[in-house]
């Protein structure tokens, strides 16, 4: 089947065609594939499988020269996937490690005093993104802002439980900050049994690297491709926290918002916002529109409605309220 689907791919288009083909084997539709070749080389074209002599040689050593070749670009191709990234080898050299760090884990922390706190963790394999690898984690500590606290919790809770049991240990730990939460992830890697696993941070205000254990940062230079690796880390955590810190923040004050209106509990909040999609689709929404909603009667689609418009009705002194809409029950 390959060697006659080969045949097809490769005179599909071929402008010669030669009257005898010298085959390995026997192939599906042997007769129709020479009729089709006969058809675009306007002459007959002879499958054919030689058995002994000299034609048997030559297909004995095409086949020899195929396997040969297929195993060299099998070898380039292995070699290709080894090959250790440059920026990992600045990085291995700057920070004097043992190894390459290949994979890199790197944390970050989002919260507007202390509301909706969130971590991130971003990893690059080989100083490339693995999203599938990304994890955001809701801080359950206390509410009060502490950046430390914070960060030894997603530590903790990326480097114990099921998610370490699902993930490989990483080569190397960036925390995003200075001094002190490195030395927050440092305590929560050492009580993972983590503490062999190299971890940094990297300051925001300077880009200085920091080490467990020495006050002075790193002297990388700044045209060295492996900080420049660190920084695009850091910049993704942050960029992943704040996304995810917005994400909450939006829920948190739209659920808040339906909340204050008498007669709307989690359910029919729930109902809402599921219906419409979000606060703006339930405060663009007529009556008759919200009435559609499961659960809404005719009453609360009618102080829904006002909660969102009594300031405009206040300012235009009117006091129409819009009835009609164009939606329909699903």
């Amino acid at each position: 089947a390959v060697v006659a689907s080969f045949l097809k791919q490769y005179y599909l288009k071929a402008e010669y065609i030669p009257t005898e083909l010298y085959l390995p084997v026997e192939i599906p539709e042997m007769e129709e594939i020479a009729l089709w070749l006969g058809e675009k080389a306007g002459a007959t074209v002879h499958l054919i499988v030689p058995q002994k002599g000299e034609k048997a040689r030559l297909v004995a050593m095409c086949n020899k020269n195929a396997r040969l070749l297929l195993e060299e670009l099998q070898l380039q191709k292995q070699k290709s996937r080894q090959k250790i990234p440059h920026a990992v080898v600045a990085l291995q050299r700057d920070l004097r490690l043992k190894k390459a760090p290949r994979r890199i884990e790197a944390f970050d922390i989002s919260n507007i005093q202390g509301s909706d706190p969130v971590a991130s963790m971003v990893c690059f394999v080989d100083g490339v993104a693995r999203k599938a690898d990304y994890r955001k984690f809701k801080i359950r500590g206390k509410a009060s802002p502490d950046d430390f606290a914070m960060m030894h919790e997603a530590v903790t809770r990326r480097y114990s439980g099921s998610l370490k049991k699902s993930m490989p240990d990483p080569d190397l730990i960036l925390i995003d900050g200075g001094k002190g939460q490195l030395s927050s992830a440092l305590s929560a890697l050492q009580a993972c049994g983590m503490d062999s696993v190299p971890v940094i941070s990297l300051a925001k205000r300077l880009d200085e690297v920091f080490v467990p254990g020495d006050p002075v940062p790193l002297n990388i230079p700044r045209t060295s491709s492996g900080l420049k690796l660190l920084q695009r880390l850091r910049d993704e955590s942050h960029r992943f926290a704040v996304t995810f810190h917005r994400s909450l923040r939006r829920k948190r004050t739209a659920a808040s918002e339906l909340d204050v209106i008498p007669g709307v509990g989690p359910a029919k909040r729930k109902a809402l916002l599921t219906f419409f999609g979000s606060v703006e689709g339930v405060r663009d929404a007529s009556v008759d529109d919200l009435q559609l909603v499961s659960g809404i009667s005719a009453e609360l689609a009618k102080t829904i409605w006002e909660h969102f418009h009594v300031q405009a009705l206040a300012t235009t002194g009117k006091t129409t309220v819009r009835g009609t809409g164009g939606r329909k029950k699903a």
